[in-house]
């Protein structure tokens, strides 16, 4: 069964949309394709509500993952731990959904 998580959050104090989407084109995107259980990965800066308010979350990830228990075990494990250190350092206030598709 296929899942897609969704990671919403904002950049830490100092970085900016600008640099993240830097980042994320040169690390982010290659660690994500070094990860066996992630079939699709894509970044989006929010830009509006409908509403018209601000957005609460400045970025927000999706990503499909083939298996959940095996993507737990790939992104924990010792080798992602330099990449994992370093999202951290990019990111705050983050938290992440994870899906089934119903329908």
């Amino acid at each position: 069964m296929e899942y897609k998580a969704y990671f919403l959050f904002n950049l830490a104090q100092g970085k900016t949309v600008e640099e993240y989407e830097r980042w994320s084109v040169e690390v982010n995107h290659p660690a994500a394709k070094s990860v066996e259980s992630i079939r699709e990965f894509h970044d989006y800066k929010t830009v509006a509500t409908l509403d018209g308010s601000k957005p609460a979350y400045q970025i927000i990830e999706e990503i499909v993952i083939s298996d959940v228990d095996q993507y737990k075990k790939d992104i924990t494990a010792p080798e992602m731990a330099g990449f994992s250190e370093e999202w951290g350092s990019w990111v705050s206030d983050w938290f992440c959904i994870l899906t089934e598709r119903v329908a």
